[in-house]
C-alpha cells in the first residue's frame, strides 16, 4: 500500500511539474498574444514541450539521474505555484478528475511491444550516461530515437526508479482528454465542431485504452488530430483579427508533434 501511495504521489508531482513548465512557457512566449481561447487547454502540451527541450539540452552534458531530475522537477513545481492564471481551481479540478480515470491504465496495462527493444534501452541509457555518439554500433535499439525518450528519462525518480517511464504517455493522454472535454462543453465551440471533438474523444479512448497501444508515435497522432481540427475551426471563424494569434498558440504543438516521431539513425 505504501509503495502505491509513493508511486501515485510521484505521478501527481510530475503532472504539477509539467503544468509549471507550461505556465513558464506561456509567460515567456505567449503572454502578450491577444487570443480568444482558454489558454489552459494548451498548458499541458506547452509544459511537455519545454520539459522535453530541457531534457534534450542537458542530456549532452549530464546523465538524467535522481539528482538531475529532482532539480528539474523542483523548478517546474516552483513555477507551478509562482505563476497564477485565470480559473486555476477549475483547471486543477478537471485535470485531477481525468487523472483518476487514467490511473487504472497506468497500474494494470502491459508495455508496448517495442518497449524492451528500444524504448527501455535508450531511456535507461540516458539515466546512466550523457549522450555518447556511436552507441548504435553496440545495440540496434540505440539507432531509434524520439524526443519522448529524453522526456521519459526525466521521470527517473527516487523510490519508483524505472516504473515512472510511462508517465509521459499518460500525460499526453491526460492533457489530450482535457483539451477535448473543454472544447466539447465550451459555449464558444460551434455545435458542428463539438461533434468532431466528441467523435475524436470516443475513438481515441476506445482504440488506445491500453499502454500497449501507445508507441512513440501515438503522442504525435494525438497532437495532429488537435492541430487539424483546431486549425480548421480557427480558419472558418468570422473574427479575422484574432486568427493569427490563435494560430500562434498551435505552433508549439506542431513542433512537439514533429519531435515525438521516432527516427532510425543510419
Amino acid at each position: 500500500m505504501l509503495e502505491l501511495i509513493i508511486f501515485l504521489s510521484f505521478f501527481y508531482i510530475s503532472i504539477i511539474s509539467i503544468v509549471g513548465y507550461g505556465k513558464l512557457f506561456h509567460k515567456i512566449f505567449l503572454n502578450k498574444i491577444n487570443y480568444d481561447e482558454d489558454i489552459t487547454i494548451y498548458l499541458g502540451f506547452y509544459g511537455i514541450m519545454l520539459l522535453t527541450l530541457l531534457s534534450l539540452f542537458t542530456s549532452f552534458f549530464l546523465k538524467h539521474n535522481f539528482y538531475h531530475n529532482i532539480i528539474i522537477h523542483f523548478i517546474g513545481i516552483f513555477f507551478f505555484f509562482h505563476f497564477r492564471l485565470k480559473e486555476n481551481s477549475k483547471f486543477y479540478k478537471k485535470i485531477f478528475y481525468i487523472s483518476i480515470c487514467l490511473i487504472p491504465i497506468l497500474l494494470i496495462s502491459k508495455t508496448h511491444d517495442d518497449f524492451s527493444f528500444y524504448h527501455y534501452p535508450f531511456t535507461k541509457f540516458l539515466t546512466e550516461h550523457h549522450i555518447i555518439f556511436g552507441m548504435g554500433n553496440i545495440n540496434t535499439g540505440y539507432n531509434f530515437i524520439s524526443s519522448l525518450f529524453f522526456l521519459n528519462s526525466s521521470f527517473y525518480l527516487p523510490f519508483i526508479n524505472l516504473y515512472s517511464f510511462h508517465f509521459t504517455i499518460i500525460s499526453f493522454l491526460l492533457f489530450f482528454n482535457y483539451f477535448l472535454l473543454v472544447k466539447i462543453f465550451s459555449s464558444r465551440t460551434h455545435e458542428f465542431f463539438k461533434y468532431f471533438y466528441l467523435l475524436t474523444f470516443i475513438f481515441f479512448n476506445l482504440s488506445f485504452n491500453r499502454l500497449a497501444e501507445f508507441g512513440m508515435d501515438k503522442g504525435g497522432q494525438l497532437l495532429i488530430v488537435i492541430l487539424i481540427i483546431s486549425l480548421f475551426e480557427i480558419i472558418i471563424k468570422k473574427n479575422n483579427k484574432k486568427k493569427i494569434d490563435n494560430i500562434l498558440l498551435l505552433i508549439p504543438l506542431f513542433g512537439l508533434c514533429i519531435s515525438t516521431k521516432t527516427y532510425f539513425l543510419t
